[in-house]
């Protein structure tokens, strides 16, 4: 009697704690192709399914790899709301015979609320945002594929003491290419992504 007594508290424990768990709703948005309208998918995670975050944005960019552009990126409009996680995902891709070590970095462009005016930002605050995006140097081989996740904690502030508000902020992601100690920056390795913060 005792031991089933436990074995009840104990599932009820866990019951409660499973339903109090953050739920992650991005929302994705891929690019118009052929004159069609951006769709949306909706992908219910839990707030614990980090890795199944950045395991799904993996599998669904690089089945919609477009190998014919040197830098893919299939969904570059996505949501979240303060304290969640959004990923983009990037596909580099080997064209022309393109080889070598490449890396990216991230630039905040700008943000507007949802009537468009502008959002003053503190640039080093919303830049933190990126904290887990580190542009790590990778190796691209001839006629090879590389993935980059471009990871999101979105923030609960956009200047010192000021709350982050709903609204579009603009991201430049800039392709650079390793050279011994030297940096390259490559002009049409470009992309911009928008994360609507609601």
């Amino acid at each position: 009697m005792k031991k089933g007594m436990i074995l009840l508290i104990a599932a009820l424990v866990v019951l409660v704690a499973c339903s109090s768990a953050k739920t992650i709703y991005p929302t994705q948005t891929e690019e118009s192709t052929n004159g069609r309208a951006p769709v949306e998918a909706r992908v219910q995670y839990s707030g614990t399914d980090y890795e199944k975050i950045l395991q799904d944005t993996k599998t669904e960019t690089e089945a919609k790899n477009d190998k014919t552009q040197e830098l893919n990126v299939p969904m570059n409009f996505k949501k979240g709301n303060p304290g969640e996680t959004v990923v983009f995902g990037f596909n580099l891709n080997s064209i022309n015979q393109r080889e070598g070590t490449y890396f990216y970095k991230v630039t905040f462009i700008k943000a507007t609320d949802t009537t468009s005016n502008p959002i003053e930002v503190d640039k080093n605050i919303v830049t933190n945002w990126l904290a887990e995006s580190v542009g790590s140097e990778t190796v691209l081989e001839k006629g090879g594929s590389l993935y980059f996740p471009v990871i999101f904690t979105i923030g609960k502030e956009v200047k010192s003491g000021v709350p982050t508000v709903s609204g579009q902020y603009t991201f430049e992601v800039q392709i650079y290419k390793r050279d011994g100690s030297f940096e390259d920056k490559i002009d049409n390795l470009v992309k911009t992504i928008y994360l609507r913060v609601e």
